[in-house]
Formats: C-alpha cells, structure tokens, sequence
C-alpha cells in the first residue's frame, strides 16, 4: 500500500484530494489497523493537543493550514511518533510527504455503488455511467446507491445532469454535517477560497470540456499575474483537474456544477457565457477562414470538441447567427475523430435552419460537401459544392471551387477538375494556398497523362511546402513526387522520395499509397518478396483510389506474385497482413524485417542500432532516439562489428538488408 511505504519513509505524511474523494476513510482505515493510534477531527478548529498515542492523524485539515501545521511539528518532537494528515492541499511542512488520492477506478467503483445499493442491483452500463457522471468520487457514489431503492437507475442516471446537487443529498446521521450532503461537502471547500478563486471557478464552470489559461485569461478578464495565481491555487487545493498533456484544466462535473450554481446566483451567467461563445468563435474562425485549414487550428479546434458543441446547442436555442460557425467546426471535429456520417447530420440540420452570412452559409457547404466526398456521396457532395460557388467570389470562391475540384477528381472527370483547379490559381494569392492547389493540379494531371505539366507544378510547390507546410501535407506532396519519378522510371528517386514521406507522420490515406509506391519500386528493384509484404499489409485498407494509381498496384502485385513459387508469394503477403503497421513503416522505411531470426547473433537492442545504422543515422542522433550517451552507442556499434566480423558502417547496412530479404 503506498501510504504505508510513504510512513515507513517520512513521520509525516498528507493525504491530498479534492472534495468527497475519501481522504477521511483511508486515513481512519489506515488507523484502525494500527496499535496505539489516535483519529483527531480539527475541521471546525485545532489548538494544542495532549496526546500519547505513536500515531496521530489529524483529519479535514482544509480551513486550519496553519494551525494544523504548527501542532503536527509539535506532535512530531516525539521521536518515535508518526502523523497522518487530510487535507485538500499540502500544509507544507518540511518532511512532509504527499499522498494523491484521485477518483476510484471504474470496475472498484461500480463495486462500491452495488455494495451501497445494498446487492440490489449488477454491474451495468447505467452503473458504469452513473459512476462516470459523478467523477469516481466515493462520497457521491454512495450518495446516489442509497437512491436505488426509490429511483429505477435510468431514472436515477437521467435526473443526474441537471439536478445531482439536490439528489444526493441523504449522508450519514452520524457523520460531520459536511458530508450530508454534496452540495455540503463542496461549500465547506468554496468557503475557504478567495474571492478571485471562487470567481475563476464561477466563470469556468460554463465549460464542459475543460479550457486553457489563454481562455481562462478571455473570459475572466483577470490580471495575468492574479489568474495564474488563482489557478495554482486552485490545482493545489485539488478544485481543478491539473493540466494534461495538451496543457487544459478542467473541472470535476461535481464541482462544476456546484460553481455553476454559484454562477447563476452571482447574476453573471449571461455575461460570461457571451465571453466564452467569443473565444469559441476564434478558434472557430481560425479553422473556416483560411482556404485551407492549418493543423495547428484543427488540433485546437478538437480540444474543443465537447464545449463547442455545448454551444452549437445553446446558439441554436437562441437564434444566435454563429450557430452555423459552431456546427461547421464540431462536425469537423467530430469527422477527424472519426465521426463523419455524425458530423454530416449534425451540418445538414444547421444548414435547414441556421441564419448566417453568405460567406458563413458558403464556407459550411463546402465542409459539407467535403464530409460527403469523405463517405463517397459524390452526388450529394458536388450539390453541396456548386451551391457553395454560387454568387461568391475572392477567396472564398476559390475554396468553393477547390472542393468542387476535388469532387470532380473523385469521380474521375479530370476535365471539370483541371479547369477548376486553373480557376482557383487565378483567385488565390497566398502562397501555401497556391502551392496546395499546384500540388493537387499537378496530381489531376498525373492521373490524366500529362507528366511534364504534373512534374512542372510539382516542383513549383514543394519549396514552399518545405518551408510552410505541415508535416502531413509534406508527407503528400512527396507522395506525388515519388510517383511521379515511378512514371519517368527512376526507381531510386521514388525511393527517396517515399522513404522522406514516411517520416512526416503521414495520415493514414497517404501512408497507404507510400506503402504501395515503395512495393511498385520493389517490383522493378526485382524484391518481389519485400513488395508483397508491403502489399499484403494495405491490402484490406485500401479503399477508393485513383484508378490509373490502383492499376498501377495492381500490375505489381501481378508482377511480383509471378516472380515467386505460389506458396512464397502467399506466404509474404500474409506475414505482411499480419505485423503490426508500426513495424510495417519500420520496415518500409529502413528495409529491415522485424526479428532476423532465432540465429541472429545480435540482441535486440544490437538490431535497433544497426537498423538505424543502415538507415544512415549518426552516432548523436542514434544517442538521442534510444537516450543513450554517443560514447555507448560507439561501444555497441564496436561490439556489433565485433560479433558479425564486420569493419564498416557500410557493411553492417549490406548485412542486415540481406538478412532481411
């Protein structure tokens, strides 16, 4: 247990967590399993205490920080006595070891809400909901099993969202007041903070899907110095979630809704809910306004996803014009997480009835039409964008128009594609914009037979993508390059080309044809083998594809299939099918076969240098990829020589390759 192992290392330790998370019970259970042990409730104050016992704790020390402290440094002048303290933040006192007590797992959770529920109810998804709506929190958790005998659990679950404050409101007889109730155990903690705390947290509260300091810093409208400082403030006492990777906090729903309360009793919901719809609506014109979405707005933008589409719903209550803005950006969103056909229902309702600008209304069809190209609805999505083209004009006719083309590429009319391509040229003068429509130009005419005009565009494109593109849009834009060298027949230059797309982090769509561009140079290499193991590990994914692009794949699996004994050939394709798609760009990339066998004279760590040896890495960027020092690198790579017989760099590549074959 590792409150245990922090006592056995400190004669101090403090249990720290937010509101009802069980602070009090761990500490208690801890105590009763411990001989001369002493429970001490200072939550309505604390002075000198006389006690004997070898192991105190003193619990709810929130409201007594310094009172608490200065009586645990008293306690702690016997030597041989150990103190346990509760609080919702660190008394910070020197010694002092931390315990972070965060919300029970789902599977003891839901044990917890059955056992409470007196056995009268199984494990469930509306058991696993419940738990979810109420944070994991133990004191809510056993608030609301006690409700089950009155409320059916749909019943219970559904009354949840709007009223869970009032509903768990049935605590122990016998317990501290605090922990009647919910909604009594949050006021203890509301009341010890600031007024500029318990404004952060009011103001907040009207966020669902957490927020950053930038948006805290818009909608509160605090002094930089004063918001971050309430902010920490708030993390250390364990009233905000601390920020994850993506650097957001956010609110427990608990606590959430209890500040929302407060909120509305403050008179302040309007306002702030006004200044939160703004801030959405910047990020939301950071990913509509732009011909072209930047990732960076896009990766913002799905941070976003669950408090936009709070406000999609209250916009669409209120007749607010920016409704549309909002459900253009949510059904992006929801696309790009994988919710397309949810994204286009939720577009195609806005569009019935929502009220916006022209330019607004024009940008929506076009991600309209986009989503159904995305499913394959040509039709519906050249409706969407011709309706899009009409009466615009500038930029924003110039996106219309580069969606229709795409539309049209789709349906293999490379006519109507290269003049509306042509036409966005003429419109657009950014010069990433420009340059993203050469590249798509140039693979419209690659994909019709004209290669000089196609390599022409390309390599106008590509040094403004070097410089201002994203990595994924670098990644296709090399795409078309290695094709392009495949069709003038330089084997090696579609190598190198592919090989550099594979470290951009393509997506998905693209790494698909990478995968079988380097299995076309495989073929003409005479690797028939190597290209099948790449085929075989994109051939149930490949879907729709251009169709002189898809012939040309099907012609090197032919090739390749014909190079090799029937039972070989089948072989590959299904060890190729089989290995997981990280190793398969490993291998497409650096040419080596994950496991060289049982035989193989080199660990496994050996194998991973020299696969990056024979990829062309230095010892300093070997170093950093496995952490370790350019000295020890030196020494494996001596003893890889060393064990393989070998004297060069050069040679180490030529071995593993051939063994890979």
């Amino acid at each position: 247990m590792r409150l245990g192992k922090l006592l056995r290392r400190s004669r101090l330790v403090t249990v720290v967590g937010p509101p009802g998370i069980g602070k009090s019970r761990l500490a208690a259970e801890f105590a009763a399993k411990r001989p001369n042990a002493q429970v001490i409730d200072v939550a309505d104050g604390v002075s000198a205490v006389d006690v004997t016992a070898d192991f105190v704790v003193l619990d709810n020390c929130d409201h007594h920080l310094e009172a608490c402290a200065r009586v645990a440094a008293e306690l702690l002048a016997a030597p041989n006595r150990r103190v346990l303290l509760t609080s919702r933040e660190e008394l910070r006192i020197t010694g002092e070891l931390l315990l972070h007590v965060g919300p029970l797992s789902p599977a003891h959770c839901a044990q917890l809400f059955i056992d409470r529920a007196h056995g009268s109810v199984a494990r469930s998804d509306a058991v696993d909901q419940i738990c979810s709506w109420l944070d994991h929190s133990p004191l809510a958790i056993e608030l609301a099993a006690r409700l089950v005998p009155a409320l059916p659990l749909v019943e219970l679950l559904a009354r949840l969202d709007q009223r869970r404050l009032d509903l768990l409101a049935t605590g122990t007889r016998t317990g501290h007041p605090r922990h009647a109730s919910l909604r009594a155990a949050l006021a203890w903690s509301w009341d010890a903070l600031t007024a500029t705390e318990q404004q952060v947290l009011r103001q907040m509260s009207v966020y669902a899907g957490g927020f950053d300091l930038d948006t805290a810093s818009a909608v509160c409208g605090l002094p930089d110095d004063q918001l971050v400082g309430a902010i920490t403030a708030l993390v250390a006492k364990s009233l905000l979630v601390p920020p994850d990777e993506n650097r957001r906090y956010r609110l427990l729903q608990c606590i959430r809704a209890y500040a929302f309360e407060r909120l509305v009793e403050a008179g302040d919901l309007d306002t702030t809910c006004e200044r939160a719809r703004a801030r959405l609506a910047e990020v939301a014109r950071a990913v509509l306004e732009p011909v072209f979405t930047p990732a960076a707005a896009m990766a913002r933008a799905s941070l976003e996803r669950a408090n936009l589409a709070q406000a999609t719903r209250v916009a669409a209550q209120k007749g607010d014009d920016r409704e549309l803005l909002f459900a253009t950006t949510l059904a992006l969103c929801w696309s790009q997480a994988g919710y397309t056909a949810r994204g286009r229902r939720l577009l195609h309702d806005a569009l019935a009835h929502a009220t916006a600008s022209p330019a607004d209304r024009s940008v929506a069809l076009v991600h309209a039409g986009w989503l159904a190209a995305k499913e394959n609805d040509h039709a519906e999505a050249f409706a969407l964008c011709s309706a899009a083209a009409q009466d615009m004009h500038g930029e924003n006719l110039g996106r219309a128009l580069s969606a229709l083309a795409g539309v049209h590429m789709a349906r293999g009319e490379f006519v109507e594609a290269r003049a509306a391509y042509e036409r966005c040229l003429d419109l657009l003068e950014e010069p990433l914009d420009r340059a993203t429509v050469q590249h798509n130009l140039s693979w419209t005419e690659l994909q019709s037979g004209d290669v000089a005009r196609a390599e022409q565009l390309v390599n106008e494109a590509l040094p403004v993508y070097r410089q201002a593109a994203t990595a994924g849009k670098l990644a296709a834009i090399l795409r078309t390059a290695g094709a392009l060298a495949l069709r003038r027949g330089d084997t090696g230059a579609a190598e190198e080309k592919f090989r550099e797309a594979l470290g951009q982090s393509p997506d998905e769509h693209i790494l698909i044809y990478l995968l079988q561009g380097l299995a076309i140079t495989a073929v003409r290499r005479d690797e028939p083998e190597r290209a099948l193991r790449l085929l075989g590990a994109v051939q149930e994914t490949c879907g729709a594809q251009d169709p002189c692009w898809r012939d040309e794949v099907s012609a090197a699996l032919t090739a390749a299939e014909a190079a090799l004994p029937p039972a070989k050939a089948r072989t590959a394709l299904q060890v190729g099918a089989r290995l997981p798609l990280d190793q398969v760009v490993c291998y497409a990339r650096d040419r080596i076969w994950p496991g060289l066998g049982d035989d193989s004279p080199l660990t496994q760590r050996e194998r991973e240098i020299a696969a990056m040896v024979a990829r062309g890495d230095t010892n300093r960027q070997i170093a950093k990829r496995m952490q370790l020092s350019e000295r020890t690198v030196e020494a494996r790579l001596t003893k890889i020589r060393e064990k393989l017989g070998l004297q060069t760099r050069t040679q180490i590549a030529t071995w593993l390759v051939t063994r890979s074959a």
